[in-house]
C-alpha cells in the first residue's frame, strides 16, 4: 500500500467515526496523540484531506466516502495532489489549475443541495451557492487594534515580517496559519476578533454615548464585544455574565491583560425563568446569543454536515427563552443590541421582529455582515430602543 493510500484509509476512518459532538480539530488532536507513529507531514495531510471532504465532498453522494475525499482534494487543490494521482489517475489526467475549469470538466455530477440538507431561509444578503462556495477556503484571522495602539502594533508586524493586510484603520487580517503570538501585548494593544464582529462598533454610533453609562454584556463568553464597548463608549459601568464559570475565568484573565479592572460579573443561566436579578437595569444590554454558528462554518465546515432543522428550532427556542428574560433589564428609552453568528432568518430577522413587537422596542438598525467578501465569518446584529413609558 502506498503512503497516500494509507493517508486516505486513515482519513476515511476518522470521518466514519466522527460524531460531530466536538470540533474536528480537537478530535484530530486526540487521535494523533494516540498514534505516535505519525509524523508532522502525516498529520497535516490527513487533516487536510478530512477538511477538504467537509467543505465539498458530500456534493457527490453517488461516490464512496473514499472517492468523495479524493474528489474534494481534486477540486480544492491549486496544484495536482499526489493523492489524486495515486488513487484516481483518470481524474488526474483532467486536472487544470483553474477551479472553474475543474468544476466544469469533473466527470461526476455536482449536487449543491447535498452540501446543506433541509436548508432554511437565509438572512438578507446571503445566497446559498455563494455562501457554500465561500466555505471552500479557510477564512483569514483578524485583529482589532485598540485606540492609540495602532502605530505600536504595526511596528511589531513589520518587525516580524508578517504577511498582513490593513482592512480598516483598526482592523488587520492575516492568513489563517499566522502565529499571532509573535505580536506582543495581546488584549492590551490588540484583540483577536473577526472582521464581522468588529463591525458591531458601528451600532454604538447610533446611541448618545454620553448617556449610555450602564452596560450589561449578558452572554459575554470571552468578552470580545465587552472590550469593543469599553473602547467605543466612554467611562461605562460594565457588567458581564455567562452561563459557564470556565468562560468567566477566561474573561477575567483577558480583562486583566487588557487593563480593564472596573467591572462586575455574575454567572447566570438566562434560560431559566426569573434568572435576571431585579436590580438589573441598564442603558444598554448586549446579547450575543447561542446559535447554530452557521456564519462561522467556513472555519468549522464539519458543523454544516451535522445541521438539522430540529437543531435550528432548538436554538430558536433557546434564544426566545433568553430574550424573554432580558427585555426587562433595559431602561425605558434604553438600547438592546442583539447578535448572532448565524445566517439563518429564523435566528435573525424573524427573532428581532418578534422581540420588538412582543416587548415594545423600535428597530433602529439591523444588518447581516456577509464575511465571505473579506474571507471572514458572517454575523447578524440588530439595535433596538425600548419605548419610554
Amino acid at each position: 500500500m502506498s503512503r497516500y493510500h494509507a493517508y486516505l484509509k486513515k482519513a476515511v476512518s476518522y470521518l466514519e467515526n466522527y460524531q460531530g459532538d466536538q470540533p474536528f480539530s480537537l478530535y484530530c488532536k486526540q487521535l494523533f496523540a494516540a498514534d505516535r507513529k505519525m509524523g508532522a507531514t502525516d498529520r497535516r495531510l490527513i487533516r487536510q484531506y478530512c477538511y477538504a471532504y467537509f467543505r465539498i465532498g458530500p456534493a457527490f453522494p453517488s461516490l464512496s466516502l473514499a472517492d468523495q475525499v479524493v474528489a474534494a482534494v481534486y477540486l480544492l487543490s491549486d496544484k495536482l495532489d499526489l493523492l489524486v494521482s495515486t488513487h484516481k489517475p483518470e481524474w488526474a489526467a483532467l486536472f487544470t489549475e483553474n477551479l472553474e475549469e475543474r468544476l466544469q470538466t469533473f466527470p461526476v455530477p455536482f449536487h449543491w443541495d447535498s452540501l446543506l440538507v433541509d436548508a432554511p431561509l437565509f438572512s438578507t444578503g446571503i445566497e446559498l451557492k455563494n455562501w457554500l462556495r465561500a466555505q471552500w477556503i479557510q477564512p483569514d484571522v483578524f485583529i482589532r487594534l485598540r485606540p492609540g495602539k495602532e502605530k505600536k502594533v504595526w511596528e511589531q508586524i513589520d518587525k516580524m515580517n508578517l504577511h498582513a493586510q490593513s482592512i480598516t484603520t483598526s482592523c488587520v487580517s492575516f492568513p489563517s496559519s499566522t502565529n499571532l503570538d509573535l505580536i506582543q501585548e495581546l488584549n492590551r494593544d490588540f484583540v483577536i476578533q473577526d472582521f464581522s464582529s468588529q463591525q458591531i462598533g458601528q451600532f454604538f454610533e447610533f446611541m448618545p454615548r454620553t448617556s449610555v453609562k450602564k452596560v450589561w454584556d449578558s452572554c459575554a463568553a470571552s468578552g470580545g464585544k465587552s472590550l469593543l464597548a469599553v473602547d467605543c463608549l466612554p467611562a461605562i459601568q460594565l457588567t458581564v455574565s455567562d452561563i459557564r464559570s470556565s468562560m468567566l475565568i477566561q474573561l477575567k484573565n483577558r480583562f486583566k491583560q487588557a487593563g480593564v479592572s472596573s467591572f462586575t460579573w455574575q454567572e447566570l443561566n438566562l434560560e431559566k425563568e426569573n434568572a435576571v436579578p431585579a436590580s438589573f437595569l441598564f442603558d444598554l444590554v448586549i446579547a450575543d446569543v447561542p446559535c447554530t454558528g452557521s456564519g462561522t462554518w467556513g472555519r468549522t465546515p464539519e458543523q454544516r454536515l451535522f445541521y438539522t432543522a430540529a437543531k435550528l428550532n432548538e436554538y430558536v427556542a433557546k434564544q426566545k427563552r433568553i430574550l424573554n428574560n432580558l427585555h426587562a433589564a433595559v431602561k425605558p428609552g434604553g438600547y438592546f443590541l442583539y447578535c448572532t453568528c448565524s445566517v439563518f432568518q429564523q435566528e435573525n430577522e424573524a427573532q428581532i421582529n418578534w422581540f420588538a413587537q412582543q416587548f415594545g422596542f423600535a428597530i433602529m438598525k439591523m444588518q447581516l455582515f456577509n464575511g465571505s467578501l473579506q474571507k471572514a465569518d458572517s454575523l447578524f446584529a440588530a439595535l433596538l430602543q425600548k419605548a419610554n413609558n
